[in-house]
């Protein structure tokens, strides 16, 4: 599984759907597949993006709401800037979610193996 897609940052898209699909939703997928990865020796990747190096103005605060699990406090400050600007801090917030957990543990913030 190749956790890759997600939603594109736009002028006219609000920030808290780039959250909800891009961080919570790759996390809810990788968190799923786990049991079954374990027992059948799949593989599951996640992908960020090579756009947050060099996108300005990165809304940390989102980044932090998403690794604490709060999808409500992520919203709120998603919608608060650009979804341009979330777009980054979600797939940050995946690339720190994968790394900070060693393998073989699940739940929240328990990342990838």
């Amino acid at each position: 599984m190749v956790t890759c897609a997600g939603v594109a940052g736009s002028p006219d898209r609000l920030g808290s759907l780039l959250s909800s699909v891009n961080y919570f939703g790759t996390v809810e997928v990788l968190e799923g597949l786990r049991p079954l990865l374990a027992a059948g020796g799949g593989a599951a990747v996640a992908i960020s993006s090579n756009s947050t190096t060099v996108q300005p103005d990165i809304p940390l605060a989102l980044t932090k709401a998403c690794l604490d699990g709060d999808e409500a406090a992520a919203a709120a400050v998603a919608d608060e800037g650009t979804s341009m600007g979330a777009y980054a801090a979600t797939k940050i917030a995946v690339a720190y979610w994968c790394a900070r957990t060693p393998p073989g543990r699940s739940g929240p913030g328990r990342g990838c193996d």
